[in-house]
């Protein structure tokens, strides 16, 4: 399992591309709890299988990889 911290950092980036029919800016401290367990059941089931394939790692790094090589194209 990640570290907490990369938990938070992943859980960041997914909340502000998440797609909710209700917008909270805020929630109520007594459903914290059960709204991140939501999150977290929601995670391991859709993307938990896509980066489990044997090679995702692979092909996640060689394509972070040519997006680092493409942003340099820009400032040369």
């Amino acid at each position: 399992m990640p570290s907490e911290a990369l938990w938070w950092q992943w859980l960041d980036r997914f909340l502000a591309r998440r797609r909710v029919p209700e917008n909270r800016t805020f929630i109520d401290e007594k459903q914290k709890d059960k709204i991140l367990n939501e999150l977290m059941d929601e995670f391991l089931t859709v993307s938990l299988p896509y980066i489990s394939r044997p090679h995702f790692p692979q092909r996640f790094v060689m394509k972070k990889y040519k997006e680092h090589k493409e942003r340099q194209k820009w400032y040369r």
